[in-house]
């Protein structure tokens, strides 16, 4: 029997899914690592991992989704404490740069950007680190010349992404000293 939630569009989601046979670092109490695991996910929340086949008796909960896990490491999302997403569409443009050519230069390419390039820019930033294991996030969002319309625009693709995130909106009373 498949268990599904219906989303707000209509739309039927699947409400388990089993991860089998992967290799897991677990993090735990224990720290333990599972050369070969199962891990179970209810209602987009873990809620079992143990030895593949400790489970797989009459006791064991049905899973809407089974994914194969074999040749694949399950651990933790890792934690970015420091990004900027208006720097995501510029990535590799500056290296040579500067320091201070480079903050004149970025100043000056993000200064006029619409809502959208906002949304694009983020939204590229989550999608980056989202494929590298990034799952939460600081960036350190700048204040020139942007508005509540482009701040608001940021949390949408993040929030789109399911990225946890926080905006940190920089402010400041000075001009920046080395441009």
């Amino acid at each position: 029997m498949q268990r599904a939630v219906v989303a707000q569009n209509g739309e039927s989601i699947l409400s388990s899914i089993r991860v089998r046979d992967a290799a897991i670092l677990t993090l735990d109490a224990q720290d333990r690592f599972i050369e070969r695991g199962d891990i179970l996910i209810e209602d987009g929340r873990i809620t079992g991992v143990h030895p593949a086949g400790a489970n797989d008796g009459a006791g064991a909960p049905p899973a809407d989704r089974v994914i194969d896990g074999r040749g694949f490491l399950a651990a933790p999302g890792l934690i970015n404490a420091h990004t900027h997403s208006p720097g995501a569409l510029l990535a590799g443009t500056m290296d040579t740069e500067s320091h201070p050519a480079f903050m004149w230069l970025n100043q000056a390419d993000t200064s006029a950007r619409s809502p959208h390039e906002v949304y694009v820019s983020a939204m590229l930033n989550a999608t980056q680190m989202l494929l590298a294991g990034v799952t939460s996030a600081v960036d350190h969002f700048p204040a020139q010349n942007f508005g509540p319309e482009d701040i608001a625009a940021a949390v949408r693709a993040y929030d789109d992404s399911g990225m946890r995130m926080v905006l940190a909106v920089r402010i400041f009373d000075d001009t920046f000293g080395d441009i």
